[in-house]
């Protein structure tokens, strides 16, 4: 149920995508009221709701690792904490390489069981147990996360939006910004609603945070492409299985379907210069190379496609989001540029509101992702980039 839009407001989160609606469930749950959620749709209406929505916590960056790992239990404990139905599947999660990703496997399994991430390494064999439908024969190495799974997407972004407003946030949807302009220590955000003034922005407004900036005289480095996604009937995966070989990933889709996405963030590239006109139609010619992998790492399974989709990845030059206050326009505060960030949107969420509630020493580890990084010569490299390919 959307609120009408108030004049004014301690904080304006703009975009209820995973990210902006846990940054506001998380003011609300820090203590603030006055807090304002504007999305131009419904939650999760944009690129949250056509998420793959795997939940893994298999980063080499540490601090995104710490991340994944305490989100992990916020989706298991997702009723609990937000009062609403669960949106978390398990399945367990795998990912399995070539002879070429040996050691940098074994050197991320060994980062994360020092976080204290329940992963292991595993042989072909136990690999083969979990799923005796996968094909081993060309993989080298696999790593294993028994506590992982998927989510439903739209569920997610809509819960924590729904707890927010129970909280006594104000939701406004079906509106958009049109104008973001300084006066003061005041933000003045024009919508198709009103106009409404706040000291504080957050913009989470995921595939329009680049245009979002730039009404505000911000440039962030945002790329957009399109990601596409299949669905396939009688594939019968039983767990979440990134390929390091097919540069693909398999999860399990309810009962009898499997999603089926590429690794290669670029592969069947369209660069979106208009969000608003890209119609989230998958490109043929990855649903059928889809098809192609599914039937290798899957003999037997005759994979029969059901649908398609393409989301938006929203890519940084280091694949890393943006994240906290920009320092030439203090009150606006960055958490944009994910190509992966549903997993973490509890961490990211609670951490940003702690920035906001708390002042600049809080969540320090928002620091390692501050906007001026790319200019300062200080972009994000993961400790083992896989050989393959895969965002670490």
């Amino acid at each position: 149920m959307a609120d009408a839009l108030p004049t004014s407001a301690d904080v304006v989160v703009i975009g209820a995508g995973c990210i902006g609606a846990s940054t506001a469930v998380h003011l609300v749950m820090a203590g603030m009221r006055n807090v304002v959620l504007i999305e131009k749709g419904a939650p999760a209406s944009m690129t949250t709701g056509w998420s793959s929505a795997i939940v893994r916590q298999h980063y080499s960056q540490p601090t995104f690792a710490r991340w994944a790992r305490d989100s992990l239990i916020v989706w298991r404990q997702f009723a609990d904490a937000f009062g609403v139905a669960p949106v978390f599947t398990p399945t367990g999660w795998a990912i399995a390489g070539s002879a070429a990703d040996v050691e940098p496997m074994r050197r991320c399994v060994e980062l994360l069981r020092g976080l204290g991430v329940q992963t292991e390494l595993l042989s072909l064999e136990d690999l083969a147990a979990l799923d005796p439908s996968v094909l081993i024969d060309d993989f080298g190495c696999a790593a294993y996360e028994p506590d992982a799974g998927y989510c439903d997407p739209r569920a997610a972004a809509t819960g924590f939006a729904q707890a927010f407003q129970r909280g006594g946030g104000t939701a406004v949807y079906g509106v958009r910004v049109t104008g973001v302009q300084g006066s003061g220590d005041t933000w003045i955000l024009q919508t198709t609603a009103g106009t409404i003034q706040s000291p504080r922005i957050v913009n989470a407004a995921g595939a329009y945070a680049r245009w979002i900036a730039a009404l505000a005289g911000i440039q962030i480095p945002i790329e957009h492409y399109a990601h596409d996604i299949s669905v396939f009937g009688t594939v019968g995966a039983r767990i979440a299985l990134y390929d390091l070989v097919g540069s693909a990933y398999y999860r399990p889709n309810g009962v009898d379907e499997t999603l089926v996405g590429s690794m290669n963030w670029s592969e069947g590239a369209r660069v979106l210069d208009d969000p608003d006109a890209f119609p989230c139609l998958a490109n043929p010619q990855v649903a059928a190379r889809h098809s192609r992998v599914v039937a290798h790492r899957y003999p037997g399974s005759k994979p029969r496609l059901v649908r398609g989709h393409a989301g938006i990845y929203f890519i940084t030059p280091d694949r890393y989001p943006i994240l906290g206050e920009a320092p030439e326009a203090p009150g606006l505060f960055l958490a944009c540029g994910f190509s992966h960030g549903f997993k973490v949107s509890p961490a990211i969420g609670r951490a940003i509101a702690a920035r906001i509630t708390q002042g600049a020493s809080a969540a320090p580890e928002l620091d390692e992702f501050h906007p001026t990084r790319f200019t300062e010569g200080q972009a994000i490299r993961p400790l083992y980039p896989y050989v393959s390919g895969i965002q670490t």
